[in-house]
């Protein structure tokens, strides 16, 4: 066998339960300066994240990327809830997030980052702070769904920050790890050297993203860790 993200089918073969999520990792608690803020709750479904398993759709390879995709900056309500109105209609979802931690105790969500096989969205999560729950919550925890990350730390985040549940999560990083029995963490850029054959150029791996006006080659540099998300995993 070609050395390839495998097929769910074939993991399924191995016994490998590698959507599955722990208690530990979806009931995360999160306590911001030891607050005991009761808008921090645990996950309102965790039979459902538990119990998520892949559709019959196989997750593989492809070689390039769409180069008509539609970019959008997210930085105005208007926009959020169009870029919903999108997302809503689409059977996967690839996230990422960009934080800061330079100047606070805890990291900061700066930017969150959302890709469908048609559209990039970068959204400014400063700007549109208390928008955010209302309008990306239900996408999240919509088991319809499928949210594709890579490696599980931005799941604390979205709790943290905007009390935010995953629903219908699949963790790229464990796939790939678990796949070729590697110890510790794959990085994201050898993974996609591995399969798209793109070198990501880090320049922007430490940018200050709470820096306003973003330059659009930061932007970009957000931009493409969803795009090649889902330049590797498509079902």
């Amino acid at each position: 066998m070609e050395k390839q993200i495998a097929s769910a089918y074939h993991w399924r073969r191995q016994g490998l339960k590698i959507c599955q999520l722990s208690p530990s990792a979806h009931n995360f608690r999160v306590e911001l300066n030891a607050s005991t803020d009761s808008r921090f709750k645990f996950h309102p479904s965790p039979a459902t994240a538990q119990d998520f398993q892949l559709k019959k759709h196989h997750i593989i390879p492809i070689y390039d990327i769409p180069i008509e995709k539609v970019f959008m900056f997210i930085d105005n309500l208007n926009d959020l809830k169009n870029a919903c109105d999108v997302m809503k209609c689409k059977e996967e979802i690839t996230c990422d997030l960009e934080g800061d931690f330079r100047f606070t105790y805890n990291t900061i969500t700066c930017l969150i980052q959302m890709s469908v096989d048609t559209h990039d969205f970068v959204i400014d999560a400063i700007k549109l702070y208390e928008h955010i729950t209302d309008q990306l919550g239900p996408i999240f925890l919509n088991r319809s769904i499928v949210k594709i990350f890579f490696g599980n730390v931005d799941l604390a985040w979205l709790q943290r920050d905007f009390n935010i549940f995953v629903n219908s999560f699949v963790d790229l990083q464990n796939i790939y790890d678990t796949y070729n029995h590697v110890e510790q963490h794959s990085s994201f850029a050898k993974v996609v050297y591995e399969f798209l054959g793109i070198r990501l150029d880090k320049t922007f791996q430490r940018f200050p993203w709470q820096m306003r006006k973003i330059p659009y080659e930061a932007l970009d540099y957000a931009r493409k860790d969803t795009t090649f998300i889902c330049g590797m995993a498509i079902y």
